[in-house]
């Protein structure tokens, strides 16, 4: 643009040494127009390289909108770049490069005059641009009042609202009926023009925004179509529902907000307080939606977020951590109303002593929870009974250590009885906490058994019977010395109600696990490895459930001998439950030899193993109800060799053992003594 009248110079260089140069010059003037506010289409057709400028009369404080309607150019792909100029001649806006139909987001006018539009098509191409100039849409909107559509079917028109808000007010900006494509941008302007909170809507035709107004004033809310958008949508303005959740303890209450209306519901609360919160009912219109609900502490902040709710539940509510007036909010989904249903009720407890009576935690208020205190002491082994349950499912049941974090937890089913057992760490203090499954009412009791203990019985003495109560636990000790063959047999095993178990292991003196025996339905015996250390062992007996258990023990040294090759055969023989036996031979390397078994009166099942000098199997054999078996064998190395004697389970019964070379002929058998 040519800034005053003179005359003006050309200048052409050409670089280097070049010749031959032709070139064409011509000057064309811009197309000049004017834009009429609120009226038709502008359009600019320029000629190739020609620019185009378009005035209009605008006043101080006026909101406006630009529409880029159509752009069209030859050849095809080329652009414009349009940019608003202020009466004195200074950039107003970049309204940026438009290749399709667009708009152009005018800042409020800052002076009083005659604008001008500037259109600058790309390089040579020949363009034909569409402009429309319309006023900015708008009206006062009254929170709680009546709303207000805004509908335009001009290309780059927006709306500007105004409302009046008090500080610390809890509003929501309600935009319904949205038919503009997508894209839309409504933005909630502080008194001084920023932004404090922003909305881009899609293609959904409802819309929330929740804000709060940090100073009482004048706020603005704009909306901008997106690109060439036409369409309409409808914003109103509510503020949140206020009122008393209740007293605690009391009845429901119940709570109906309009469609985008959030609520907040308060109530006083005494620190060190337990208390839990039911939503006892949630309905949606329309159907399927839900509410977040959170509760906020006397200052403010959050407490805890209960979640969304689609369905009635309950809300695990901390420990109140101060004395004051609490805040339950309420936010249903989208542009839903809602009717949400409110109780808060005092955690129900008591005082339980380990090994004393149960407790009963019982409740018909929705989202009431349990807590109950016990004494207990470092290193004890405790089991917490659960019978009676009469919750659906899902109940969670947590132990937590004197500092309030969990120590172990059990969710429970429909069945009715459940065992925890647990090892408090320190002595002190310790809690459980009952917590029902969504809207869940129901019943359960509550009971600590300290496991019983005792002598295992001496090895080799008589059986030991145990007798352990519903839920109990027993541990149970005898001397060991290192390298001891031992062998353990489950006696008897019976369970009230009948078809339970007792699952059986053996802890070494530091208190590691040396075995695990597996579970006894019926007597049976445990194959004990060779003692690692010398010390007191225990012996653990768990009960399955909450049954009444009677277990008989039998500790045993393992029968024995040495055996020579082609020598005399050793019988063994036991009437003692879980006794195995443990021989010994002399072998040289690649020689063929072969383990004779005669006699056997075992009923089934005894295993009969060959070991290396290292302890590892070399080979075995499973003897079923036949009399006499044989192994053959080849030792890989000269060493002293192992045979293993384990009868199946409960069985007692004899057995001889023999070995022979091949071709050698047997021996007849001895009896073996008890080593």
């Amino acid at each position: 643009m040519a800034t005053r009248d003179t005359v003006y110079t050309l200048v052409v260089r050409l670089s280097g040494t070049t010749t031959g140069f032709n070139a064409s010059f011509a000057l064309v003037r811009a197309v000049r127009g004017m834009l009429e506010k609120d009226g038709v289409s502008a359009t600019f057709t320029g000629q190739v390289g020609q620019n185009g400028i378009y005035e209009f009369s605008g006043m101080m404080g006026a909101r406006l909108g630009l529409g880029v309607t159509s752009v069209s150019t030859t050849p095809a792909g080329g652009g414009a770049v349009i940019r608003l100029l202020k009466p004195d001649g200074t950039l107003l806006v970049d309204c940026s490069n438009f290749y399709v139909p667009g708009n152009c987001d005018v800042p409020v006018l800052p002076m009083t005059g005659t604008y001008s539009l500037t259109v600058n098509p790309s390089g040579t191409v020949t363009a034909t641009v569409g402009l429309l100039l319309s006023t900015s849409l708008g009206d006062v909107l009254t929170v709680d009042g009546p709303a207000h559509t805004f509908s335009t079917a001009r290309v780059g028109q927006d709306g500007f609202y105004t409302f009046s808000a008090n500080a610390n007010s809890n509003l929501t900006l309600l935009i319904t009926g949205n038919n503009f494509g997508s894209n839309t941008l409504v933005r909630i302007l502080r008194p001084d023009g920023t932004q404090l909170t922003s909305q881009t809507t899609g293609s959904a035709t409802g819309y929330t925004v929740d804000f709060t107004p940090p100073t009482t004033g004048t706020y603005g809310i704009t909306v901008d179509p997106y690109q060439a958008s036409i369409g309409q949508m409808t914003l109103q303005l509510v503020e949140e529902a206020s009122g008393s959740a209740g007293t605690v303890d009391g009845v429901e209450t119940t709570v109906v907000l309009n469609a985008g209306q959030n609520g907040r519901y308060t109530f006083s609360g005494t620190m060190g307080a337990r208390l839990g919160l039911g939503v006892t009912s949630v309905s949606t219109t329309p159907a399927g939606g839900s509410a977040v609900i959170k509760l906020l502490k006397p200052d403010g902040t959050l407490l805890v977020d209960c979640s969304n709710f689609y369905v009635p539940g309950n809300c695990d509510v901390p420990v109140l951590p101060m004395t004051g007036t609490y805040s339950l909010t309420v936010n249903p989904s989208g542009t839903v109303t809602a009717t949400v249903g409110l109780l808060l009720s005092t955690s129900l407890g008591d005082v339980l002593t380990v090994d004393g009576p149960a407790h009963t935690f019982s409740t018909a208020r929705v989202g009431q929870d349990g807590f109950y205190t016990f004494s207990a002491n470092a290193n004890s082994n405790l089991t917490l009974l659960i019978t009676g349950n009469s919750f659906g499912s899902n109940t969670l049941v947590r132990i937590l250590r004197p500092d309030g974090a969990q120590l172990t937890s059990q969710t429970t089913g429909s069945a009715t009885g459940y065992t925890v057992d647990f090892t408090p760490p320190t002595t002190g203090t310790y809690g459980i906490t009952v917590d029902p499954y969504q809207a869940s009412i129901g019943q359960m009791t509550l009971q600590l058994v300290e496991e019983a203990s005792g002598s295992a019985g001496t090895v080799d003495g008589v059986e030991k019977t145990v007798v352990l109560n519903a839920g109990q636990n027993g541990r149970y000790t005898f001397s060991g010395t290192m390298g001891a063959r031992l062998g353990l047999g489950v006696t008897s095993v019976s369970t009230t109600p009948a078809g339970g178990s007792a699952v059986i292991k053996l802890l070494k003196p530091d208190g590691t696990l040396l075995v695990d025996c597996s579970n006894f339905y019926v007597p049976g015996n445990c194959d004990v490895p060779v003692l690692p250390m010398t010390g007191t062992y225990s012996l653990t007996v768990n009960p399955s459930g909450t049954v009444t258990a009677t277990v008989g023990l039998l500790l045993s040294t393992s029968l024995g001998d040495v055996l020579t090759v082609d020598g005399p055969a050793h019988t063994f023989s036991t009437a003692r439950v879980g006794q195995d036996g443990f021989y010994t031979f002399s072998a040289n390397a690649n020689s063929n030899l072969t383990l004779l078994i005669t006699g056997n009166s075992f009923g089934s099942n005894t295993l009969v193993r060959i070991l290396r000098p290292d302890g590892a199997q070399l080979t075995s054999q499973t003897t079923g109800s036949a009399t006499g078996y044989t192994v053959n064998f080849t030792p890989p190395t000269t060493g002293t060799y192992g045979i293993t004697v384990d009868p199946y389970q409960a069985s007692i019964g004899q057995l001889s053992l023999g070995i022979k070379t091949a071709g050698a002929p047997s021996a007849p058998a001895q009896a073996d003594v008890r080593k």
